[in-house]
């Protein structure tokens, strides 16, 4: 991410969200590509009860960690 590049925000964060985005990718994919199978166009939404408890928990702490990209975003506006 270019946040990490610029040092901006604390490295082990920055790259949990490139990691959030990743998953959140994949979570969209996964549930396009049941939508597909089941003759449903693909759209953006993910069904929760089509996730594992791994995925369940993971997109938990990934919404959780969410709050703070405003926080990076001003830093980064300000600098």
């Amino acid at each position: 991410s270019g946040l990490i590049e610029r040092a901006h925000g604390g490295t082990a964060d920055l790259a949990g969200f490139d990691e959030d985005h990743q998953l959140a990718l994949d979570l969209v994919l996964e549930q396009q590509l049941l939508d597909i199978a089941d003759g449903k166009p693909p759209g953006n939404k993910v069904t929760a009860r089509s996730l594992s408890a791994r995925q369940t928990q993971a997109l938990k702490a990934a919404l959780a960690r969410q709050g703070s990209i405003a926080d990076l975003l001003r830093a980064e506006l300000v600098d």
